[in-house]
């Protein structure tokens, strides 16, 4: 599938979201991060050890996110947890 969009080549911030195709991180189509299936598995492996070795894992807290208009992610997220010996 390749980008088909009226007048792709203007910048225009006002284009209709059904004009775009998206094909950033987890899109999909020819322009897909080929460093995203890593992250994906990363992310899968991490998440999976934290559980096991933290059973009791809960927010202690309210999360913060990050400012930003590129990128959705959190600036802190205060956990509590009982420490294994």
């Amino acid at each position: 599938m390749l980008f088909r969009s009226p007048d792709p080549d203007t910048f225009d911030t006002g284009r209709a979201m059904r004009d775009v195709n998206h094909f950033a991180f987890g899109g999909g189509g020819p322009h897909r991060c080929h460093g995203s299936f890593l992250a994906i598995k990363t992310i899968s492996v991490a998440l999976t050890q934290i559980i096991a070795r933290m059973p009791d894992i809960a927010l202690a807290g309210p999360t913060r996110c990050v400012q930003s208009t590129f990128i959705n992610s959190l600036a802190s997220m205060p956990v509590r947890y009982t420490p294994s010996g």
